[in-house]
């Protein structure tokens, strides 16, 4: 497998911005005093009369925007598939090499262009994208840093049911299941019918201070897939944030069969707007809100505050 560094890369456009930048402010000074935008100015020094010409000052711009020169329009569901694909078969080559892999978006063209990541975990890492269908590295066109958070072993990866963006987040294990009890969290993402959703949530506890003490940064933190009881009791408290989205009891009328979740304001609300309900591949979207707390019974949501 080839993966690059790319951080020898942004020094040296960093080192390159500061030439510029230091450039600019040398010339600024030479002309500080004497300059006068669009006009001639005479000096008379010692008797001498000379004539001197000033002119715009220049603009520079020290910003690097990644773009990728070409890169395929794939659908979620492509997404999902060929990434994963391509990892597994990356781990065969490799004889599991024990490589780490994460999705990552890149917005371009207003277009939402999934890459993914790949890292030994150490100093090497690489990022791809689908070009002319294959898989391409990209890591020193878009000019990443080595990604530190939202990748995960190759069995993680693996098992995740649809693309899942995760990079301010650690997770160890997706849990197959959770013990019935009230916990706090948020969605991370909803089946398209809602009977299932992919939740990120923790459980209150209480710690004496030798065992508070002993904790270690991401104790007590699961991410599961859970189903969700087409009947479970539901507070809504999106109400103050759609004060202004008209039509939602015309929604409810024409829409007799709709679930718990469905009739709440929060899902008509997220419904109005395009950047809610993202696809994310395989049967799946993404959506969010704070779960204030979420109860769970069998692994299925019974009742939950939308905070």
């Amino acid at each position: 497998m080839k993966m690059k560094k790319a951080a020898a890369l942004l020094l040296s456009l960093a080192l390159s911005a500061s030439v510029f930048a230091a450039c600019d402010k040398e010339k600024a000074k030479e002309t500080e005093n004497s300059e006068t935008t669009g006009t001639t100015e005479e000096e008379t020094t010692a008797g001498e009369t000379t004539t001197s010409e000033t002119t715009e000052p220049s603009e520079t711009t020290d910003v690097f925007i990644a773009n990728l020169s070409s890169y395929d329009d794939l659908t979620p569901d492509e997404v999902y598939e060929k990434y994963r694909a391509f990892a597994t078969e990356l781990e065969q080559k490799n004889n599991e090499a024990g490589f780490y892999y994460g999705f990552y978006d890149h917005f371009q063209d207003g277009k939402r262009i999934w890459i993914l990541a790949v890292s030994n975990g150490a100093t090497d890492f690489g990022y791809y994208t689908s070009i002319n269908g294959e898989m391409i590295d990209v890591t020193e066109e878009l000019g990443w840093e080595m990604p530190e958070k939202g990748i995960f072993s190759f069995n993680l990866f693996m098992r995740f049911p649809c693309i899942l963006e995760l990079r301010t987040t650690e997770i160890n294990e997706f849990a197959e299941s959770l013990g019935d009890g009230v916990y706090y969290g948020n969605i991370l993402a909803a089946s398209e019918n809602v009977d299932k959703m992919i939740v990120e949530v923790w459980k209150p506890v209480q710690f004496n201070p030798e065992e508070y003490s002993a904790l270690k940064v991401g104790d007590h933190h699961m991410l599961a897939l859970v189903s969700v009881d087409p009947n479970c009791k539901i507070e809504d408290h999106y109400g103050w944030v759609y004060t202004e989205i008209e039509g939602y009891e015309d929604y409810l009328n024409d829409n007799p069969d709709l679930t718990a979740v469905e009739k709440t304001l929060f899902w008509y609300g997220a419904s109005q707007y395009d950047s809610f309900f993202l696809p994310l591949g395989n049967g799946w979207e993404e959506i969010s809100a704070f779960l204030n707390p979420v109860i769970i019974e069998n692994d299925t949501i019974v009742e939950v505050c939308f905070g």
